[in-house]
């Protein structure tokens, strides 16, 4: 699987990323709308970077629950839950300010599908001001979605791309790169160019290290080159050889034996 670095309604509607023909009426309207990224007016969050988006929520979730649930990863600045201007009620989602970037960081990692209010949350970055060419959801855009509304999204953790296995004519194979195999390469990209926090390698390969507890992670025990690991079928062959070196020994001594024996018959 991978992930959208750069949204693009009609990739986002394909489940590997190949079509090139719009399939429903969302991904037309977001391929025609005009969206602007909202400036930090009242109500936002100040630091996009620090900013975690809560969604699917469920409708009695206060903003003290969600104060209590996520100040465990770190100091909150801001809590902003989304609201319907005429009545009041929660729209299920919201948007969470930490006070450091590396508290955002934490939250997304550990918070992923966190139950409350005995509901699944999805949590993610903030995209609207950060991701290039963002289209929200309310424009037919956006991430995820259910298959009763036919109108899903890829290219996200919550739905991410599948790998192309069959093109047909009317489909186009999208370039995946290294980096797409990250659900916040997008991300990346922005922080590098916009804050200039990440670095990259002598070989233009992001600078990017497995937590410790995972099963790639090279802290998890030495690691011992292949080269010097002896193969069982390599092993198999040498006693093979061996064995067909002894048998050659003993059919030469047997020949030698009996030249012997006639030349001695024969002197008799």
């Amino acid at each position: 699987m991978w992930y959208a670095k750069k949204y693009e309604p009609l990739q986002a509607g394909s489940i590997d990323g190949t079509d090139t023909v719009p399939h429903d009426h969302g991904i037309l309207r977001a391929q025609n709308a005009c969206y602007v990224p909202p400036s930090n007016e009242e109500g936002l969050t100040s630091d996009p970077f620090k900013t975690l988006f809560v969604g699917r929520l469920n409708p009695i979730t206060t903003e003290k629950t969600l104060k209590n649930t996520f100040e465990k990863f770190g100091s909150i600045k801001h809590i902003r839950l989304v609201r319907n201007l005429v009545t009041g009620d929660s729209r299920g989602y919201a948007f969470i300010e930490f006070t450091h970037e590396k508290s955002c960081q934490e939250a997304y990692k550990n918070s992923y599908k966190m139950i409350i209010d005995d509901r699944q949350i999805l949590t993610d970055y903030e995209r609207s001001r950060t991701m290039e060419g963002w289209v929200p959801r309310r424009l037919g855009g956006g991430f995820g979605g259910r298959k009763e509304s036919g109108q899903l999204r890829f290219g996200a953790r919550d739905r991410p791309f599948k790998r192309p296995l069959h093109v047909a004519g009317n489909q186009s194979m999208p370039e995946i790169l290294p980096e797409h195999r990250f659900d916040d390469c997008w991300r990346r990209n922005s922080t590098t160019e916009i804050r200039h926090q990440h670095f990259e390698t002598k070989n233009n390969r992001p600078a990017f290290q497995y937590p410790k507890d995972s099963q790639h992670s090279r802290s998890n025990g030495p690691r011992i080159s292949r080269y010097h690991q002896p193969s069982s079928r390599s092993h198999q062959t040498h006693h093979r050889d061996r064995s067909h070196q002894t048998h050659y020994r003993d059919r030469s001594h047997q020949t030698h034996h009996r030249d012997r024996s006639h030349q001695t018959y024969h002197r008799d």
